[in-house]
């Protein structure tokens, strides 16, 4: 985004040098926003300022954001390897199919990262651990610190499948299957692995706090890089061996796509932190918003429609959610009921409800946006979201970046920091995805008082408030610091350059 100074109160004549959206402060601080053929617009920015983070706000607390700039990507990644150039010749040195298993290069569908050929790689049916592998071999050396990023574009096969991505990296110019590092991303690696397009991020040092690990500060909950031989993260890379398979037999063949390898440095993007709620339950608005509020921040609230009459009152009512969205908290749908839209034998009238509910309420973006109920749909629900109008859906897995932020749109990345017993180890998971520069939507359900001293949730789909405190805390150490933004969903869109009413996303 641009911003000059002017030496005149009015607005400078539009030239060459302003482009739209540009804005402009005179020397008494106001701010006018240039909007095209001569327009320039001073309501509603009157004055602005810059949170911690970076974001730059007007003064009703509104992003102020260009159309095609991304504010959060602070360098570019570094392509390392390609499967393919855009003629689709292999630039891969082998590839392995096991078990029946194939692989070709794939034209129609691209890499989101380089617009080049992806690798389709084929697990035949009825068999499980049947790994298809491709490799790169004799790369120019490369050295990576603890907090840089190995970044790989996978496209992984529909939800409910035991899908896994497995990153080799060799400190020898070929994998011999002796000395090398590993990390392996399972479906089970609910915000690393998630169906559709993956941008898989990993520190090249992470650190796992396990069930079991209490006060100490991690990068994930998942799984550290296991070593063998002499290879460790000190070393150079001079080999990328990829493997994908089932862990459990697919009744049909599973067809993954393989994009790239990319690095990034530590700083390379900032992350987006977007606090949430399901359901709502009033534990949230009694206890967890004013703890999100408290720190300058909004969430985002996902009320099932139905959940808004007064008299079922262990959720929030009507009138408490419209006075936290007149506060500036984002609403997204849940359905009517909260029904299971992968269940649901009627896909199309749990989300009809709701759609119209919100319409008629004038929630625009909740007519509009929702959140999967229990995670769960299917490729008919789907369907039906497309066809009455939904224009995105989120789930309860994956994590995002900025760098390519407009993937999987009935599938939006979601991580609860209620889904561990332990709650250090969602310490960790958001230490990780800032230091990582990815985005996530990170959602609860009920807060409950108390907490201090306690290493464990009161209950599945609680979290203690002391906790909520504690992780805004290690959010807020970042903001200031520069790392991330904590914003709402439709504010971190705009961040990336974006409009998510408009957006044209890669499904």
């Amino acid at each position: 985004m641009a911003k000059y100074k002017t030496e005149v109160e009015a607005p400078p004549v539009p030239h060459m040098f302003f482009e739209v959206g540009d804005v402009v402060e005179t020397p008494s601080g106001k701010v006018f926003r240039h909007y095209g053929q001569g327009k320039w617009d001073q309501e509603n920015y009157v004055s602005f300022e810059t949170s911690p983070g970076g974001v730059v706000r007007n003064s009703l607390g509104d992003v102020i954001w260009k159309p095609g700039v991304n504010q959060l990507l602070n360098v570019q990644p570094t392509t390392v390897v390609t499967v393919a150039d855009r003629a689709g010749d292999p630039r891969y040195s082998s590839t392995t199919n096991n078990g029946g298993g194939a692989s070709i290069v794939d034209k129609e569908r691209t890499d989101p990262c380089t617009g080049l050929p992806t690798l389709k790689l084929t697990c035949p049916a009825g068999a499980a651990n049947q790994y298809q592998n491709v490799t790169w071999t004799y790369l120019p050396p490369i050295e990576m610190g603890d907090n840089d990023v190995w970044l790989v574009s996978v496209y992984c096969p529909p939800r409910g499948t035991s899908a896994t991505v497995n990153i080799v990296l060799c400190p020898t110019d070929t994998y011999t299957g002796a000395s090398y590092r590993r990390m392996k991303c399972p479906t089970t690696h609910g915000a690393r692995l998630a169906p559709g397009w993956n941008i898989i991020a990993l520190l090249n040092h992470e650190v796992r706090i396990n069930s079991s690990t209490y006060e100490m500060l991690g990068t994930n909950q998942y799984a550290d890089w296991e070593d063998f031989g002499t290879a460790n993260k000190a070393q150079q890379t001079r080999c990328i061996h990829i493997q994908v398979g089932m862990i459990s037999a697919p009744a049909s063949a599973a067809d993954f796509w393989v994009g790239s390898v990319h690095r990034a440095p530590a700083g390379w993007c900032k992350s987006a932190i977007m606090w949430g709620a399901d359901d709502i339950p009033n534990g949230w608005a009694e206890y967890g918003v004013p703890i999100i509020e408290s720190y300058g921040w909004r969430s985002t609230l996902n009320p099932s429609s139905a959940y808004t009459d007064p008299l079922y009152t262990p959720y929030m009512n009507l009138d408490v959610i419209r006075t936290l969205s007149n506060r500036g908290h984002e609403v997204w749908g849940h359905a009517r009921i909260h029904d299971n839209m992968q269940e649901a034998a009627d896909k199309v009238t749990p989300l009809k409800a709701a759609r119209d509910f919100w319409a008629g309420q004038g929630f625009g973006v909740a007519s509009q946006f929702m959140s999967w109920p229990f995670g769960a749909y299917d490729a008919e629900a789907i369907a039906a979201a497309k066809s009455l109008g939904y224009r995105a859906s989120r789930a309860t897995v994956g994590s995002g970046t900025a760098w390519i932020p407009a993937l999987n749109r009935y599938q939006l990345p979601c991580w609860t920091f209620e889904g561990t017993t332990n709650p250090w180890q969602s310490d960790a998971q958001i230490n990780g995805t800032i230091l990582r520069g990815q985005s996530v939507m990170a959602i609860g359900h009920n807060t409950i008082p108390g907490g201090a001293g306690l290493n464990t949730r009161p209950a599945e789909n609680q979290h203690y408030a002391d906790h909520l405190r504690r992780w805004c805390d290690l959010v807020k150490s970042h903001e200031e610091a520069g790392r991330c933004v904590v914003v709402t969903p439709s504010e971190y869109f705009r961040l990336c350059g974006l409009d998510m009413h408009t957006a044209t996303f890669v499904e």
